[in-house]
């Protein structure tokens, strides 16, 4: 018995592995079935990004400017203790 027979029938095996692996792997389409769910995956990514960004600059815009000299402040009522509105006046 030779030496290199084992050696030779695990690398025989483990080619034989990895080109049956390609084959299913293209006739499941699985390989395109992962880079769209990638791509998919990117784009969520940057759609959630872009969202968080603008509600963050909305949110800071809207606290944190000064109101300008036109616009008014209607005040014509207030909110007692029972929770009801109340109307001034």
């Amino acid at each position: 018995m030779d030496t290199n027979q084992p050696l030779t029938i695990v690398a025989i095996c483990v080619v034989v592995f990895f080109v049956a692996r390609e084959l299913f792997c293209w006739y499941w389409k699985i390989n395109e079935v992962v880079s769209l769910l990638t791509s998919i995956d990117n784009k969520l990514d940057q759609q959630q990004l872009s969202a968080h960004t603008t509600k963050s600059r909305e949110r800071n815009d809207a606290c944190c400017t000064e109101p300008s000299a036109d616009s008014t402040i209607a005040n014509d009522g207030y909110w007692n203790s029972d929770g009801k509105w109340v109307q001034n006046g």
